[in-house]
């Protein structure tokens, strides 16, 4: 399944892991008991501090994460990531304007 279709580990998840890696079960025991995948718990358990798992500090971690996430595309959808400004995108949509009109004139006439 591809990424954008998992849905997104919760607090209960993580409260859950935390509770059976405590308890000593393997990853795979625990992804099938919360049924989870195997990857998905092992790679929260691996980012969360292994034995030292900490459901409440891996959520906070997980939602700053996205937070930043977020703010990224907000700002490249507001054109100001990647030093793009609204006139550097107005210049470039006049550039293909004047293109098009060449090329389209230049079609007539050859007729």
């Amino acid at each position: 399944m591809g990424k954008s279709l998992q849905k997104k580990l919760t607090i209960d998840d993580r409260k859950l892991i935390e509770k059976y890696i405590k308890k000593g079960y393997s990853c795979c025991e625990t992804s099938r008991i919360i049924g989870r995948s195997k990857s998905a718990v092992i790679r929260e358990v691996k980012n969360g501090g292994g034995l030292e798992y900490s459901a409440i500090e891996s959520h906070r971690r997980a939602e700053e994460r996205n937070k930043q996430r977020y703010e990224i595309l907000s700002a490249r959808n507001k054109g100001i990531c990647f030093k793009t400004t609204y006139k550097t995108r107005i210049e470039n949509l006049e550039m293909q304007v004047e293109i098009l009109h060449d090329t389209i004139k230049g079609i007539l006439n050859e007729k």
